[in-house]
């Protein structure tokens, strides 16, 4: 857990393999870190190597390693073997958590997959699995990339639906989301909003008002 903090990939490996050496027995939490520390060191394909490893060699995969791995799938641009691993953990009869549908958003947002982050979205609230603000941020930011200025509007909306509160973060997020629409009126309404939801402006979110303007 140490080496996973500090994106020590290197020496996360070499404590893998000590423990082989020793024959001592790795579980489920130690290849989870490991994979955890290669992802943190920008090091995806060794993370999902270390994830297929885990598989050989018997350990039981529960929703730690699946997150692990689904990470760093998204942290490569991987969206599509993000999904693989989520069907392949539901097929598992392993749990999904928040964590996993904020990593899954995730990947489909950085691989500019808005309609599939969406979708995600749904399949969460037909679930049992919480959304939360990071949930509702990320889905947003991927409407931002794709320039669907009014479905990141009515998400927004949602969340008051749900009791999620916005954070700084979903508001500069919905205000660039209206400036890369051309709708600057619409993004002084969201900038408004954020002394009516009580959140704290920055200079992020004056530099966003200001770049629809």
């Amino acid at each position: 857990s140490a080496c996973t903090k500090d994106g020590e990939w290197e020496l996360a490996l070499q404590f893998l393999g000590l423990m082989a050496l020793t024959c001592v027995e790795s579980n489920v939490i130690t290849f989870s870190a490991a994979i955890s520390a290669c992802d943190k060191g920008s090091r995806q394909q060794k993370a999902l190597q270390l994830f297929n490893t885990t598989a050989m060699n018997e350990v039981e995969l529960g929703s730690i390693s699946f997150n692990a791995a689904i990470t760093a799938c998204g942290d490569d641009g991987g969206w599509e073997t993000a999904l693989q691993l989520f069907r392949d953990m539901v097929h598992s009869r392993s749990q999904p958590n928040t964590i996993t549908i904020n990593a899954l958003i995730s990947a489909c947002e950085k691989g500019f997959e808005w309609e599939k982050a969406l979708w995600l979205l749904h399949v969460l609230t037909q679930s049992q699995v919480e959304c939360d603000s990071i949930t509702c941020n990320t889905v947003i930011g991927a409407c931002g990339k794709a320039s669907e200025w009014e479905v990141a509007l009515q998400l927004f909306d949602g969340m008051k639906d749900c009791k999620l509160e916005p954070t700084t973060i979903t508001l500069v997020s919905l205000i660039g989301t209206c400036e890369q629409g051309g709708k600057w009126q619409e993004a002084l309404q969201v900038f408004s909003a954020m002394a009516i939801n009580k959140v704290e402006s920055n200079t992020m979110s004056f530099n966003a008002a200001i770049t629809a303007c």
